[in-house]
């Protein structure tokens, strides 16, 4: 079973960025009431709760797998420009969930001129709830999964401020202490199962690294065409901070891997996260997109270019600013590329294998000899994979076309539903 020390653990070094332009606010704020009520009706309970009471209530605790207590262990674990994250489980021994503290923007409640943390619009709120909501249901999973979201009042509790204090993301820039928000702020907790450590930190095992890498390409490109199938689905910010790694214990002894899309098999699960600049299709409410912050196309790095070249692709259709709301799903398949060139190029716990030369002559191997050797032929095949894709998908985004594609052998994909099958095709997923 997962304790809350695994928990930690793993997500020492998380830091969970936010790509949106900062709204610093000077008093604490009271949301709009018809703001807030659109907000409670998309939430677990349709009343505003006392801030210091959730955490031990019945309804929180029904989402606990350890179940209601009423001295739950908080850790905090990570932050972003609007929002404070932290586990909460029964004990210590139980398994935590993740949740996610966002205050909320609305009409200044006194004259103060403290300086207090980023606030959210309750709109902008609702909208990341229902887009979770839509995406923990996708058929097949990959996605995070929603388990409900509160609205609480008051001042920041005790235990979390104490949790916030412990709190050390490896940065000299920290938030604002929350202990100056007032009686009367208000905030959305949102709700979330516990993936694993964000990809940017995981460390892969030195015996299955390969594989473990390959598997979690994989397992991303079928959740994105799925969801692409599903939802209209475009993530338009995976970066390895929105894809979360659990390792789980494997099924047998090592053996050539038939398809990486088998967790039993690769021993790793991956999981896609943070919707907040998405475009999908919601039923009853059409499309639903956030445009990109106009800071993220100045930035530099591989990360930075994706965005650029998300907007040469979309704004080459049609450069007016509703193109965004479109489907493309070609967004993600210029993320499938980001994110093979990472995983070969920029993970320090994984190494490009040694190729050993061996006999044909050479007798059969046997028991820890045997495995051992299947250990380093299934790394070579899982890290002559990876270089195979990145190639095709780099052939197949390449900009400099100076032949007719008619007349190359390019292997063209517009979206990862088209990535995967392709994968299928070469027999490397099932």
């Amino acid at each position: 079973m997962t304790t809350v020390d695994d928990v930690t653990d793993h997500f020492e070094r998380v830091t969970i960025r936010d790509t949106r332009k900062p709204k610093r606010s000077k008093a604490p704020q009271l949301p709009k009431p018809s703001a807030i009520d659109s907000l409670l009706f998309s939430c677990s309970t349709p009343t505003l709760q006392p801030f210091g009471d959730v955490f031990t209530s019945e309804s929180f605790g029904s989402l606990l797998p350890g179940g209601q207590t009423g001295s739950p262990v908080i850790r905090k674990i990570g932050e972003a420009s609007y929002s404070e994250v932290f586990t909460v489980a029964s004990s210590s021994e139980d398994e935590a969930i993740v949740v996610k503290i966002i205050p909320l923007l609305g009409e200044s409640a006194d004259a103060s001129t403290v300086e207090v943390p980023d606030c959210s619009e309750a709109a902008d709120v609702v909208r990341e709830v229902e887009t979770t909501k839509r995406m923990s249901s996708v058929p097949g999973g990959g996605f995070g999964n929603f388990l409900g979201a509160f609205v609480v009042k008051g001042r920041y509790p005790q235990p979390l401020l104490e949790a916030w204090d412990e709190f050390d993301n490896g940065s000299e820039w920290k938030n604002i202490r929350p202990d100056v928000f007032g009686e009367s702020q208000q905030y959305a907790l949102v709700a979330l199962s516990n993936g694993g450590e964000d990809l940017e930190g995981y460390k892969f095992e030195a015996s299955r690294g390969w594989v473990q890498a390959a598997s979690v390409f994989w397992q991303v490109a079928d959740a994105l065409g799925r969801a692409e199938k599903w939802t209209d689905f475009e993530h338009r910010d995976l970066h390895e901070g929105q894809i979360l790694v659990s390792a789980i214990p494997p099924s047998a002894p090592p053996q050539p891997i038939a398809n990486y899309l088998d967790s039993s098999a690769t021993a790793v699960h991956a999981t896609i996260i943070d919707f907040g600049l998405s475009r999908l299709d919601i039923p009853g409410h059409g499309p639903t997109s956030t445009p990109l912050p106009v800071e993220v196309y100045e930035g530099v790095g591989d990360q930075w270019d994706v965005y650029r070249a998300m907007r040469e692709r979309i704004e080459s259709v049609n450069p007016e600013p509703e193109a965004w709301t479109a489907f493309h799903p070609i967004t993600n398949v210029l993320w499938l590329h980001y994110l093979v060139r990472r995983l070969l190029r920029s993970t320090p716990s994984l190494r490009k294998p040694r190729e050993v030369k061996r006999s044909a002559s050479s007798a059969p191997k046997k028991g820890a000899v045997a495995e051992k050797e299947i250990i380093r032929a299934r790394s070579e095949a899982a890290w002559h994979m990876l270089v195979a894709v990145e190639a095709a998908l780099r052939l197949a985004l390449a900009q400099d076309d100076r032949a007719p594609r008619a007349s190359r052998k390019v292997q063209e994909f517009a979206s990862a539903e088209e990535f995967v099958m392709w994968g299928k095709q070469k027999g490397w997923i099932a």
